[in-house]
């Protein structure tokens, strides 16, 4: 597992430039959500206004992040992040950040370049760099103006840059909770709510909450902006889907089969950094290595030599599902690798299917009534309470009864055989119409759900029936009949349980995520 390592850097009472509102809070806010929340190894925090960080100065911050680098520490698996709220300004081709006692009449001697920083950083080791940069272009009453930082100059293949805006944009603040936007926005999708594992999914959170953020609260235009190479790079990996690895994996062998053995081998390191036991990664580094030495030697391949390496053997880059445990536990806390899954014949009944999983799978009593409840109810036509059923199963299967919602580490911790006998046991007594893997065909068949956002979200909950001419339903106005739309139940498992939040600008990121972690284990 990759370890994690954070600066954040909030500064409001600059010594010769205009104060800033709420920077100090969001370096706070953020250092909170990365260790309490994503439990990184180690953040430090860099403020003016409490005894408790230390002061951003220039000499504070480079001698610390000189001593920090002095020997790598980090492995090529692990991240380093770094966030900023501050001023900032783009000086003789540059981009400087403005520590708290920066001058705009002596940049060179009292600002420090980004270059110099991600400098530093880089040497700690870590694969990947992140940088989040809240900075604020404010017209300083100055003969020098302000400019705004050029973004092309940060380009760099293993550094991923987040921006709170967008060129000639300003950073908004959410007043009454006394937070900058991009932070707040960053925590929601970084955390439970947003769980959002890769760089593209953090960057379409931001780019949605952010800016409806700012239209809510300041009718004005704010775009989150990003500069990476790795769109598919898995940031935090206990939000990770089945998905998201799968794209990784691809991803690394395209770059194999295109001769970029480099970039190969770092796609499969992050692809480690979240599953140590991936085969297909474990077998790939080895390849890669012989194949780098063969294109890198001063000798010429000769039939004497071994052939480089193909890593696919086919034209296609294919990722084999074969080494995801399909064991039938359902208990994740047991494991008991030589259960077999046992498989069913079309006229057997409920009953049938119920008792024959209990022997194979070792399920609990309190389960096993909960699964006779659910048939039941559904044998009545009471697709209401077989809802409830559904989701209070899923939350005694994953141990999450007192929280009363999934997260997608938790949903990816169960076994796909329990989620089979779910579908089943719907699939069964709707006639087809309901069930986990009715509502994955519909989703299949969504334009753009290999790579949802927010309006792929809405499209397929259209189909479902979950919102109706534009408006999200309510739970209690969901249609409780056979006539509901093809694909509108288990809903409580999805609305309900993956997102506990009121509001589906914010839920439904959180929502999408959890359901393509669910029907991932249906595979």
């Amino acid at each position: 597992m990759s370890k994690n390592y954070a600066i954040a850097i909030g500064i409001n009472e600059y010594q010769f430039l205009q104060p800033l509102d709420y920077a100090s809070n969001d370096a706070w806010l953020v250092q909170k959500l990365f260790r309490e929340e994503l439990g990184f190894e180690r953040v430090f925090v860099f403020t003016d206004t409490t005894k408790q960080g230390i002061i951003p100065t220039r000499a504070n911050l480079l001698n610390f992040i000189a001593h920090l680098s002095m020997e790598p520490f980090l492995e090529p698996t692990d991240n380093f992040w770094f966030f900023f709220r501050g001023h900032g300004i783009n000086h003789n081709g540059s981009n400087y950040l403005m520590p708290v006692d920066g001058q705009l009449d002596d940049i060179d001697n009292t600002a420090i370049s980004i270059a110099e920083i991600t400098k530093y950083l880089n040497k700690c080791g870590s694969g990947n760099t992140i940088l989040l940069l809240d900075i604020f272009y404010q017209q300083i009453k100055t003969d020098f103006p302000l400019e705004y930082l050029d973004y092309a100059k940060l380009t760099n293949h293993n550094i991923t840059t987040f921006f709170a805006q967008s060129s000639s944009q300003l950073s908004y603040n959410i007043p009454f909770l006394k937070y900058g936007v991009f932070a707040y926005a960053l925590t929601e999708a970084l955390g439970d709510r947003g769980q959002c594992s890769t760089v593209a999914k953090l960057d379409n959170y931001l780019h949605h909450r952010v800016s409806h953020l700012v239209q809510q609260y300041h009718q004005a235009d704010q775009t989150p902006a990003l500069i990476s190479s790795q769109v598919n790079q898995i940031l935090i990996a206990k939000h990770a889907t089945k998905q998201d690895i799968n794209t990784l994996k691809n991803s690394a062998l395209q770059a194999e089969t295109k001769g970029e053995l480099e970039a190969a081998k770092n796609l499969w390191i992050q692809v480690l950094a979240v599953v140590a036991t991936d085969t297909d990664g474990i077998d790939a580094l080895p390849r890669i290595y012989i194949n780098q030495f063969y294109s890198t030697s001063n000798f010429k391949q000769s039939s004497h030599q071994p052939s480089l390496v193909n890593p696919l053997g086919h034209n296609q880059a294919e990722i084999s599902t074969k080494h995801y445990s399909t064991v039938a536990v359902v208990n994740p806390t047991t494991q008991h690798s030589n259960s077999k899954i046992v498989k069913h014949s079309p006229h057997q009944t409920t009953s049938d299917i119920i008792s024959k999983e209990k022997t194979a799978s070792h399920i609990e009593i309190e389960q096993f009534v909960t699964y006779e409840q659910l048939a039941t109810f559904l044998s009545a036509q009471n697709w209401r309470e077989a809802d409830k059923a559904t989701s209070k199963l899923l939350l005694e299967i994953s141990g999450r009864q007192k929280e009363g919602w999934l997260t997608i580490a938790a949903i990816n911790k169960l076994n796909p055989h329990t989620l089979q006998l779910i579908d089943k046991i719907w699939h069964q007594h709707s006639h087809g119409r309901f069930g986990f893997s009715v509502q994955k065909q519909i989703w299949e068949t969504i334009e753009g759900s290999e790579n949802p956002n927010y309006h792929v979200w809405c499209h397929y909950c259209d189909r479902l029936g979950w919102r109706v001419n534009d408006n999200w339903s309510f739970y209690s106005s969901l249609t409780f009949d056979i006539t509901a739309p093809k694909g509108h139940f288990p809903a409580a498992g999805i609305i309900n349980i993956i997102n506990p939040w009121k509001g589906w600008s914010v839920g439904a990121f959180a929502c999408v995520n959890g359901f393509i972690s669910l029907i991932d284990q249906l595979k």
